[in-house]
């Protein structure tokens, strides 16, 4: 694959494929550097824990966080086995927070690791952005971003997205960790920019959720979920296995719409019986819209997030970006990946600054509000 580095003024990225991605993926970032790293976020996909572990000790005290996927994505394209790393310069300054076996009590942990975080930088001389790194084996992610934003409040953003990969798994203190909150507070001497789409389409009338149960959703309308649910997206008494219902909710997620004018797309990860399994949480009494994504929306929307973090740079060309794309779309895209990635990449045009990125499973972008959790989108935080 393309190495190069990848270098502005203030960042430098790097990939790698192969055995020990992550520290060459590091290493190339940091070799664009002129000086000392403020922060390396790095995206490893496809290697076991002990080769992460092995490649954090071999980087020593390089500041490094950041979350496995299910594929990186690096300036060359789609990584599906390897690391995209990207460095930021001694200009910015960072903070981490770690609170490990956080599935006890989520939003505690998530406000501890936010507010140490950002302790530990004076994020009030610079804007601030909040990046979480979470494991949805904790449990919802909108409980996480619930203790996030009570820690950050309403002035700082949240970006980010939750591990993925056979074998999930979180970067932070130096250290691969599993079912912990790591937060980094980023605080950069340009301004920020953040955006976020996804490419599903409204289909059938909304529904209600008439019954839910933590992840589950047990009836719509006062009907069973799942009867309900095909019913909705056009597929009436339709006999499907296990597999072939996860294949069909891929590209059949809920929306569920905000007061804002905003909608939170949640991803449907099977069925129990006649119960919905989600990605998040959906309360009893919340509206839902049963939607649809093609492969050729998936590529349609792919620079849309681009556009919206670059615009919010007030006219700045960006010097860095970091890119969260849901996994679901990946899915969703299947053949087509390598045109959404194409479309992603190309919306920065000739001025492509250095980047990174990965597929996760489930991601987190908040602009304003206090909800942040996304399923099937795609988020970029670009950096003047």
């Amino acid at each position: 694959m393309e190495s190069g580095v990848e270098t502005t003024r203030q960042a430098a990225a790097g990939a790698a494929e192969g055995e020990r991605a992550l520290a060459t993926a590091v290493r190339r970032a940091l070799d664009g550097l002129a000086g000392p790293p403020a922060l390396v976020l790095a995206f490893p996909s496809g290697a076991p824990h002990d080769g992460l572990a092995a490649d954090l000790t071999s980087l020593g005290d390089v500041p490094v966080a950041g979350i496995t996927g299910n594929g990186s994505i690096a300036a060359s394209g789609a990584v599906e086995s390897g690391c995209a790393a990207i460095a930021l310069g001694s200009g910015a300054r960072a903070g981490f927070g770690v609170v490990e076996e956080a599935g006890d009590d989520l939003r505690s942990a998530a406000r501890e690791a936010t507010k140490s975080a950002l302790d530990a930088i004076d994020h009030s001389l610079a804007n601030t952005i909040v990046f979480l790194f979470l494991d949805t084996r904790t449990g919802d992610q909108s409980e996480a971003i619930a203790g996030a934003y009570a820690a950050a409040g309403p002035t700082v953003p949240l970006a980010g997205g939750a591990a993925g990969g056979s074998e999930p798994a979180q970067v932070g203190g130096g250290r691969v960790l599993e079912r912990a909150v790591v937060a980094v507070a980023l605080a950069w001497p340009g301004s920020i920019g953040l955006g976020t789409a996804h490419g599903c389409r409204h289909v059938g009338l909304p529904a209600i959720v008439t019954r839910s149960q933590g992840r589950k959703v047990l009836a719509l309308n006062g009907f069973p979920a799942v009867e309900a649910y095909l019913e909705g997206i056009g597929f009436p008494g339709a006999e499907l296995n296990d597999r072939e219902f996860e294949i069909l909710a891929v590209t059949h997620p809920l929306a569920q719409p905000e007061l804002n004018g905003d909608e939170r797309v949640r991803h449907i990860l099977g069925r129990d019986g006649t119960a919905l399994v989600c990605a998040t949480h959906i309360p009893e009494n919340a509206a839902v819209m049963f939607t649809t994504e093609t492969p050729a929306q998936v590529v349609e929307t792919a620079g849309q997030a681009v556009s919206e973090a670059t615009d919010a740079l007030g006219g700045a060309p960006p010097s860095a970006a970091i890119l969260f794309d849901c996994a679901g779309r990946k899915a969703a895209a299947a053949g087509s990946i390598t045109y959404e990635v194409d479309a992603l990449l190309g919306a920065f045009g000739a001025g492509r600054p250095p980047l990174a990125g990965l597929f996760t499973h489930g991601e987190v972008a908040r602009i304003r509000g206090a909800k942040a959790d996304r399923n099937h989108a795609i988020v970029t935080v670009a950096l003047a």
